[in-house]
């Protein structure tokens, strides 16, 4: 299973996901110079992972960004995931931003997703994201 894709530049890993399936969550972490391959390449790989679900909720922690794709390049992740919405249900997002970067990022994620069919919501609290999604406290390894 991929768990984290590591950033050589940087030494920071861009992104990592645990899959939760007990509570249907998937737990999304985004630091440091965040790129559109990177963020693909997750998607694909929580996509397919065998713990992964359809219409798990997914839970972006994006609080500690220093760099995010375009505009352009996160619609076309929102678009993905609108067409895979087709054939497939799609759970709530919830983002945890702190930083007018991660604003930015949450605010492109919810301007190209469809909101009627997958709901979309920023947070500045990580409690707040949980109750929304009714998800537990987020677990120790997910930081580890």
């Amino acid at each position: 299973m991929i768990d984290e894709l590591k950033s050589l530049q940087t030494g920071v890993e861009p992104v990592r996901y645990r899959i939760d399936p007990e509570h249907g969550v998937v737990y999304i972490r985004l630091r440091g110079d965040l790129t559109f391959a990177a963020l693909c390449a997750t998607e694909d790989a929580y996509l397919g992972d065998p713990d992964y679900e359809a219409g798990m909720s997914l839970y972006i922690d994006c609080r500690v960004l220093t760099a995010i794709p375009t505009r352009e390049q996160i619609r076309k992740l929102a678009l993905d995931r609108l067409f895979r919405g087709v054939s497939m249900p799609l759970g709530p997002i919830a983002i945890v931003v702190l930083t007018p970067l991660g604003e930015e990022f949450g605010r492109a994620w919810e301007l190209f997703s469809d909101t009627a069919t997958a709901r979309v919501r920023m947070f500045t609290s990580e409690r707040l994201a949980r109750e929304w999604l009714g998800v537990p406290a987020v677990p120790r390894w997910f930081d580890s």
